[in-house]
């Protein structure tokens, strides 16, 4: 916030979806780094947001506010600072969200298993496939009563279990197969 201070300049004022947004931004700040031996030219950009907000238990409106910062690597002008902000920043916040999840709810995925990249690679969409797979199944409507009976690490043992042992119903799954009723539909 210091060196934002030096561009007083760079900054724009706007309301958009019953939010006030300021925007503030530097360009051309120096990161070094690996014992100074490596440089780069970094661009700050920082969101104020504020808005008024109903309580729905007292209903009272209090005035809320919060506050983005985001580095880039281009350049930041007037002419693109809401674009790099809203369009580029906020989707690659809810794909770090995705990430949180596999990294702090029982998929361990956040340390590297391996230096060749290519069994990276191959061990991230491991991970991507697996955990669709584990959404589908906790929101099937097939599971539905298992997963309110077990809860969703209940379940994913579960299925565990079943992929490993005899624990299925066979006879009712030949059923559900064979019956053109069926249809694997995520509940709601």
């Amino acid at each position: 916030m210091g060196l934002i201070r030096l561009t007083p300049e760079n900054i724009i004022q706007r309301h958009c979806g019953g939010r006030n947004q300021v925007y503030r931004w530097i360009n051309d700040v120096e990161y070094t780094y690996g014992n100074g031996r490596c440089k780069e030219r970094l661009h700050v950009v920082v969101c104020e947001e504020s808005w008024e907000e109903r309580s729905r238990i007292t209903g009272k409106t209090a005035l809320k506010s919060t506050r983005y910062v985001w580095i880039s690597g281009k350049e930041i002008t007037k002419t693109n600072v809401e674009t790099r902000c809203l369009k580029i920043g906020r989707y690659r916040w809810k794909i770090e969200n995705n990430f949180l999840v596999m990294k702090h709810q029982g998929y361990r995925y956040e340390h590297c298993f391996s230096y060749d990249w290519n069994a990276m690679v191959g061990f991230h969409h491991l991970m991507q496939i697996g955990r669709f797979i584990n959404v589908l199944l906790a929101h099937s409507e097939l599971l539905e009563k298992k997963v309110t009976e077990l809860g969703i690490t209940g379940v994913l043992a579960f299925i565990f279990k079943a992929c490993t042992a005899d624990v299925l119903d066979l006879t009712r799954i030949a059923t559900i197969v064979n019956d053109e009723r069926y249809h694997w539909r995520l509940a709601s």
